[in-house]
């Protein structure tokens, strides 16, 4: 899923993701759509994870990254 646009002071502004990324794993699953990271984070927020691990390619360079979810 490539990243149009990322919220200044936001976790994944602060996790270093970029617009232009591509974001193509959430935990151990691939994704490819808007609605299959939105899906997954969701899951991740509904268990109570308090961080989601995402691989994320920029500029040909794949790393993982670990972006903190807002609590409630």
């Amino acid at each position: 899923m490539l990243v149009a646009g990322v919220e200044r002071n936001s976790p994944a502004s602060k996790a270093g993701i970029r617009p232009g990324s591509v974001i193509n794993m959430v935990g151990q699953t691939a994704v490819d759509s808007p609605d299959d990271v939105v899906e997954h984070v969701r899951n991740a927020a509904e268990q109570k994870q308090s961080a989601v691990l995402l691989r994320v390619e920029y500029r040909g360079q794949n790393r993982f990254v670990a972006v903190k979810l807002a609590t409630a």
